[in-house]
């Protein structure tokens, strides 16, 4: 017994597949996209980048990039990367 597909349940479930993706796709989308975690004032800060030390003056964290500036230059490294930033308190 054979039985043709109509075309209106065909684009149904093709409308409903459509909607449902859409739905998973807004549930699950980043609501704070571009926020990034704040830096404590501090006078000084040690950026540890592997194993190296960096004594940075100031530090600031832009979208995929933290910035820092050292007595020398401003550096950048992606935050993919391991970064500890460590304030220094006035002696």
């Amino acid at each position: 017994m054979k039985r043709k597909i109509e075309t209106s349940s065909l684009l149904l479930g093709a409308f409903t597949g459509a909607v449902a993706v859409l739905c998973v796709a807004a549930a699950t989308t980043k609501t704070n996209a571009g926020a990034s975690p704040t830096i404590p004032a501090a006078p000084s800060y040690a950026v540890h980048i592997g194993n190296t030390e960096y004594h940075a003056k100031s530090v600031k964290i832009e979208g995929d990039w933290i910035s820092f500036v050292t007595d020398r230059t401003t550096f950048f490294a992606p935050c993919s990367s391991v970064v500890l930033i460590e304030p220094h308190q006035a002696k």
